[in-house]
């Protein structure tokens, strides 16, 4: 899913779930965190890299949104 739907898919959530459990503010801001830039990279995550100091950025879906819409399934 992209940015877009997994931020409605939280909102749906959160308007279904009034569980204390379920704190769609948190998941909303690191879901936030973690936007595609204009090359489908994750805006946070840097992928480790040993041959040389420059880091690239993870493609989008990177490990903490892959994550995140296992656990929304």
């Amino acid at each position: 899913m992209n940015h877009d739907e997994l931020l409605a898919k939280i909102e749906s959530l959160a308007d279904a779930w009034a569980e204390p459990s379920f704190n769609a503010n948190a998941l909303r801001a690191v879901v936030k965190l973690h936007t595609p830039d204009w090359k489908n990279q994750c805006s946070h995550c840097l992928e480790p890299n040993d041959y040389d100091e420059l880091n690239k950025n993870y493609l989008y879906p990177c490990p903490t949104i892959q994550a995140i819409e296992k656990e929304l399934e």
